[in-house]
């Protein structure tokens, strides 16, 4: 396959070589980054405090049965006109009456929420409720939270070197997901696509986050080699933050290496007090997931490196162009016969011989970047 790589747009040649057959012309490109602020770290709110405190007293426990009290206070500057809260209880032991409180089960948890007449509750007042229940021979006191224990069980499908490991619950839109794949590739969400590049053993450790909560839960994956005519695609974000304005976030030229026309999905997530746009890019049958972190709009501006790189291979009269090395946000190919795409990786057959000129370019914010080539097709 022979390589094209960028000249410099001020027509300056960094270096050339000749190696194995294959010329190339490599340069750095003009569309250096820039950079007129230094806010190009992301900002969110973490998960609000509750608003609520509560606590468990025991009225009274006996062979294999206990009554508890429990008590909600509004601990916010302002009144609330409902409240909600969780109760976790140790194994074996059941809830089988309540009073002053409508719940809600869910295996050993409990949602518990106000009855009609005790929702509102003034800066500081409480409301308490009552429970009746069993225990197996030892009372191991309810444990009563504002915010229920985030949930980090998750499931993890392979299909060869690509993974996909995914929350085995439905997500809370108030909780917080972090994916560690194991080889340093982290994603802050709670559904992640990830392709290993050796194979092996790796860890993946998904942690949940919810107000004071914090869960971690870890699964191992063996990575192995297996025969696929199908190659997952890959995800690439491009950020752009014109000055004095908001940021402009792109699939950054995502690709499929099998030249397959690609869906994209767009997620805003938050990691403690980060906020990140995640990506993830599929063929249909396989996905890959990357995401950048938010940039804080504050009167500064910056723009990424934008530079252009094209691979190509002649089979006859058709031609396998490959732009995945190139960096922007968009690309428009043309291939000198006035055919063009926008496509990282693709392939394109002449109907006549002869020579063509191919041109691409990349953009991104308000930089490009150029290559021509003259190719011969016989």
């Amino acid at each position: 396959m022979q390589s094209l790589f960028s000249i410099n747009t001020l027509g300056v040649l960094a270096a050339s070589a000749l190696a194995s057959g294959i010329a190339a012309a490599q340069t750095q490109s003009s569309s250096s980054s820039s950079s007129s602020s230094s806010c190009s770290s992301s900002s969110a709110p973490s998960s609000p405090l509750p608003a609520l405190a509560c606590s468990v007293s025991s009225a009274g426990s006996w062979a294999q049965g206990y009554q508890a009290a429990v008590d909600v206070t509004n601990v916010s500057d302002r009144a609330i006109d409902s409240w909600q809260v969780y109760l976790m209880l140790d194994s074996g032991h059941t809830i089988d009456h309540s009073w002053n409180v409508l719940l809600d089960r869910d295996h050993s948890d409990f949602t518990a929420r106000n009855a009609s007449w005790n929702g509102r509750l003034q800066p500081g007042e409480s409301a308490s409720f009552g429970l009746l229940g069993r225990h197996p021979g030892a009372f191991v006191m309810p444990q009563c939270s504002a915010m229920p224990e985030p949930n980090a069980d998750f499931t993890v499908a392979e299909h060869g070197f690509t993974v996909q490991a995914k929350l085995a619950k439905e997500p809370q839109s108030n909780w917080q997901y972090r994916i560690d794949f194991g080889d340093g590739e982290v994603i802050y969400h709670h559904d992640a696509w990830h392709t290993y590049a050796e194979p092996g053993v790796y860890s993946i450790v998904v942690t949940a986050r919810s107000g004071h909560h914090t869960v971690t839960r870890e699964q191992q994956v063996s990575v192995q080699v297996v025969n696929a005519d199908n190659r997952a695609p890959v995800a690439r974000t491009y950020v752009d933050v014109p000055y004095g304005g908001s940021p402009n976030i792109s699939d950054g030229l995502s690709y499929d290496l099998d030249g397959q026309a690609l869906t994209r999905q767009w997620q805003t997530t938050r990691w403690i007090n980060s906020s990140y746009s995640v990506l993830t890019v599929s063929d249909g049958a396989l996905s890959d997931t990357a995401q950048t972190s938010n940039p804080v709009p504050c009167g500064g501006g910056y723009h990424s490196s934008v530079y252009a790189n094209l691979n190509y291979e002649v089979d006859g009269r058709t031609v396998l162009f490959d732009a995945h090395e190139s960096y922007g946000a968009e690309l428009l190919l043309e291939y000198g016969d006035g055919v063009s795409t926008s496509r990282v990786v693709t392939s394109h057959t002449y109907d006549q011989p002869g020579e063509y000129e191919v041109r691409l370019r990349v953009f991104g914010g308000p930089y490009s970047d150029y290559l021509s080539q003259t190719i011969v097709i016989e």
